[in-house]
Protein backbone atom coordinates (compact mmCIF):
# COMPACT_ATOMS: atom_id res chain seq x y z
CA UNK A 1 0.00 0.00 0.00
CA UNK A 2 1.63 3.51 -1.00
CA UNK A 3 2.21 5.48 2.01
CA UNK A 4 2.69 2.21 4.37
CA UNK A 5 6.37 2.84 5.81
CA UNK A 6 5.78 -0.21 7.52
CA UNK A 7 9.76 -0.89 7.04
CA UNK A 8 10.80 2.46 8.36
CA UNK A 9 7.91 2.91 11.48
CA UNK A 10 7.60 -0.71 12.14
CA UNK A 11 4.04 -0.15 11.70
CA UNK A 12 2.11 1.67 9.55
CA UNK A 13 1.38 5.92 9.25
CA UNK A 14 -1.55 6.48 10.97
CA UNK A 15 -3.98 7.98 7.75
CA UNK A 16 -4.57 11.19 9.92
CA UNK A 17 -0.36 11.87 9.48
CA UNK A 18 -0.60 10.95 5.24
CA UNK A 19 -3.54 13.39 4.59
CA UNK A 20 -2.30 16.15 7.05
CA UNK A 21 1.04 15.72 5.73
CA UNK A 22 -0.52 16.29 2.16
CA UNK A 23 -2.40 18.98 2.74
CA UNK A 24 0.38 21.05 4.38
CA UNK A 25 2.60 20.11 1.44
CA UNK A 26 0.10 21.24 -1.06
CA UNK A 27 -0.19 24.51 0.87
CA UNK A 28 3.79 25.01 1.10
CA UNK A 29 3.83 24.33 -2.90
CA UNK A 30 1.55 26.94 -3.81
CA UNK A 31 2.93 30.03 -1.43
CA UNK A 32 6.45 28.72 -1.14
CA UNK A 33 7.30 27.46 -4.64
CA UNK A 34 9.34 29.81 -6.62
CA UNK A 35 10.89 28.98 -10.44
CA UNK A 36 14.37 28.79 -10.78
CA UNK A 37 16.18 31.93 -11.35
CA UNK A 38 16.31 31.78 -15.11
CA UNK A 39 14.68 29.12 -16.22
CA UNK A 40 12.58 31.18 -18.38
CA UNK A 41 15.53 32.40 -20.19
CA UNK A 42 16.77 29.40 -20.72
CA UNK A 43 13.53 27.59 -22.24
CA UNK A 44 12.85 30.40 -24.38
CA UNK A 45 16.69 30.30 -25.74
CA UNK A 46 17.19 26.77 -26.26
CA UNK A 47 16.47 24.94 -29.76
CA UNK A 48 15.86 21.44 -28.69
CA UNK A 49 12.46 20.02 -27.67
CA UNK A 50 12.11 19.87 -23.84
CA UNK A 51 9.77 18.54 -21.53
CA UNK A 52 9.69 16.95 -18.15
CA UNK A 53 10.10 13.23 -16.59
CA UNK A 54 8.84 13.36 -12.79
CA UNK A 55 8.73 11.32 -10.28
CA UNK A 56 5.96 13.28 -9.04
CA UNK A 57 2.01 12.40 -10.28
CA UNK A 58 0.47 14.84 -13.15
CA UNK A 59 -1.42 16.25 -10.60
CA UNK A 60 1.84 17.68 -8.94
CA UNK A 61 3.52 18.97 -11.97
CA UNK A 62 0.37 20.93 -12.32
CA UNK A 63 0.67 22.01 -9.28
CA UNK A 64 4.25 23.12 -9.15
CA UNK A 65 4.35 23.94 -12.49
CA UNK A 66 1.24 26.44 -12.72
CA UNK A 67 2.26 28.26 -9.12
CA UNK A 68 5.94 28.95 -11.47
CA UNK A 69 4.08 30.15 -14.34
CA UNK A 70 5.81 27.16 -16.54
CA UNK A 71 3.09 25.15 -17.42
CA UNK A 72 1.88 26.63 -20.57
CA UNK A 73 5.63 25.75 -21.57
CA UNK A 74 5.28 22.09 -20.87
CA UNK A 75 1.65 21.42 -21.46
CA UNK A 76 1.66 17.87 -23.59
CA UNK A 77 4.89 17.44 -22.60
CA UNK A 78 5.08 16.10 -18.99
CA UNK A 79 5.57 12.58 -18.21
CA UNK A 80 4.98 10.95 -14.91
CA UNK A 81 6.25 7.93 -12.71
CA UNK A 82 2.68 7.07 -12.72
CA UNK A 83 2.98 6.17 -16.53
CA UNK A 84 5.63 3.37 -16.24
CA UNK A 85 6.78 0.42 -13.98
CA UNK A 86 9.35 1.65 -11.68
CA UNK A 87 10.47 4.66 -10.65
CA UNK A 88 14.34 6.75 -10.40
CA UNK A 89 16.71 5.47 -9.96
CA UNK A 90 15.51 3.06 -12.83
CA UNK A 91 15.38 4.73 -16.14
CA UNK A 92 11.48 3.62 -16.66
CA UNK A 93 10.48 7.64 -16.60
CA UNK A 94 13.34 8.65 -19.23
CA UNK A 95 12.62 6.24 -21.61
CA UNK A 96 9.39 6.30 -21.49
CA UNK A 97 9.57 10.93 -22.51
CA UNK A 98 12.25 9.66 -24.98
CA UNK A 99 9.88 6.98 -26.88
CA UNK A 100 6.70 9.73 -26.53
CA UNK A 101 9.21 12.66 -28.27
CA UNK A 102 10.35 10.62 -30.66
CA UNK A 103 13.83 10.95 -29.63
CA UNK A 104 16.73 8.46 -29.18
CA UNK A 105 17.77 8.20 -25.22
CA UNK A 106 21.38 8.51 -26.43
CA UNK A 107 20.38 12.10 -28.16
CA UNK A 108 18.60 13.21 -24.94
CA UNK A 109 19.93 15.39 -22.50
CA UNK A 110 18.41 15.28 -18.70
CA UNK A 111 18.98 18.66 -16.27
CA UNK A 112 18.79 16.45 -12.45
CA UNK A 113 19.30 17.94 -8.94
CA UNK A 114 19.39 14.90 -6.89
CA UNK A 115 21.71 11.76 -7.23
CA UNK A 116 18.63 9.40 -7.94
CA UNK A 117 17.32 11.34 -10.67
CA UNK A 118 21.45 11.41 -12.27
CA UNK A 119 21.38 7.74 -11.54
CA UNK A 120 18.15 7.24 -13.49
CA UNK A 121 19.62 9.25 -16.57
CA UNK A 122 23.08 7.48 -16.56
CA UNK A 123 21.32 4.04 -16.82
CA UNK A 124 18.35 5.53 -19.41
CA UNK A 125 22.22 6.18 -21.28
CA UNK A 126 21.32 10.16 -21.75
CA UNK A 127 23.51 12.86 -21.53
CA UNK A 128 23.07 13.77 -17.48
CA UNK A 129 23.40 17.46 -16.44
CA UNK A 130 23.57 17.89 -12.75
CA UNK A 131 22.13 21.13 -11.35
CA UNK A 132 24.49 21.21 -8.40
CA UNK A 133 22.60 24.86 -6.69
CA UNK A 134 21.56 23.17 -3.81
CA UNK A 135 22.74 19.62 -4.21
CA UNK A 136 26.86 19.58 -3.87
CA UNK A 137 28.43 18.65 -7.04
CA UNK A 138 30.53 16.26 -5.60
CA UNK A 139 27.07 13.85 -4.82
CA UNK A 140 26.23 14.33 -8.85
CA UNK A 141 29.62 13.81 -10.05
CA UNK A 142 29.76 10.45 -7.86
CA UNK A 143 25.92 9.41 -9.40
CA UNK A 144 27.58 9.92 -12.83
CA UNK A 145 26.81 13.17 -13.73
CA UNK A 146 28.46 14.08 -16.78
CA UNK A 147 28.30 18.03 -16.63
CA UNK A 148 27.07 19.92 -13.41
CA UNK A 149 26.58 23.35 -13.42
CA UNK A 150 25.52 25.48 -10.61
CA UNK A 151 23.30 28.68 -12.55
CA UNK A 152 20.88 27.68 -14.67
CA UNK A 153 21.76 30.43 -17.17
CA UNK A 154 24.71 28.29 -18.08
CA UNK A 155 22.18 25.51 -19.00
CA UNK A 156 21.84 26.95 -22.35
CA UNK A 157 25.87 27.40 -23.54
CA UNK A 158 26.49 23.64 -21.63
CA UNK A 159 23.98 21.93 -23.83
CA UNK A 160 25.58 23.36 -27.08
CA UNK A 161 28.82 22.60 -25.95
CA UNK A 162 28.22 19.42 -25.50
CA UNK A 163 26.80 18.38 -29.45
Amino acid sequence: MPGDHRGLLGRPVPQQFVEEYQAQSAAALKTELKAVPDIETVLATIRIPYCVASSGTHEKMQTTLGVTSLLPQFRGKMYSLTEVAQSKPFPDVFLHAARQQGVMPADCAVIEDTPTGVRAGVAAGMTVFGYCALTPKQRLVEAGAHHTFERMRDLSGLISGAD
